[in-house]
């Protein structure tokens, strides 16, 4: 019995991880275009000015992704993830603690490339944690992905349209990053297999 129970709790473990995660990214991937009218009348944007900010956070999907596979293979895979939450953390508090367009530029570079990073990471560990149902559980993922991404459109452009809402929205965001650091804390991550020479 009590091996049935820690089994499922190693099971649950990587679902409630990733399942956390890719919900929080799905909102964060949102908040770039729900916003920009906020920011352009807070900050008195040109249009140029508000295709920078789209502009950069592809730039970071870009710049991320050339590197992102090197490290997974290079380095322990726990480790990396752990570092792209936190990156993804960092850009969320620059929204927090800052008041500044140069800083939310600096935050659509810095949290759209870690979420980009952080998508394919899920897609390369959910196999190797989620062993027997790792088909499946990445659809789950992605589901739970996009249904963050209208649901915080809806929720924010409904509720939250002002730019105490885009500071609230962050404070949860900022929540979920650090929930799923203790979360990933405790997951077991196996390392890749170094490559054969031959």
């Amino acid at each position: 019995m009590k091996e049935k129970r820690e089994e499922k709790r190693i099971r649950l473990l990587p679902v409630l991880c990733f399942g956390l995660l890719m919900a929080g990214l799905g909102s964060s991937d949102a908040l770039r275009g729900i916003f920009a009218p906020v920011f352009q009348d807070r900050y008195g944007l040109r249009e140029s000015q508000l295709s920078l900010m789209i502009t950069i956070s592809y730039v970071g999907n870009l710049l991320f992704l050339s590197v992102g596979g090197k490290l997974l293979d290079s380095f322990p895979r726990k480790r990396v993830a752990m570092g792209v939450v936190g990156i993804w953390m960092g850009a969320i508090l620059l929204n927090l603690v800052t008041d500044h367009y140069g800083c939310i530029v600096v935050s659509m570079f810095l949290a759209l490339g870690a979420s980009t990073l952080l998508n394919t990471t899920v897609n390369i560990l959910t196999p190797v944690v989620c062993a027997g149902y790792a088909g499946l559980m990445v659809n789950v993922f992605f589901f739970i992905q996009g249904i963050g991404t209208s649901g915080s459109q809806y929720l924010l452009g409904k509720y939250g349209f002002s730019y105490g809402g885009w500071k609230g929205i962050n404070g949860i965001l900022f929540g979920i990053g650090a929930a799923v650091l203790v979360l990933l804390v405790f997951l077991a991550i196996p390392d890749a297999e170094p490559a054969k020479k031959g």
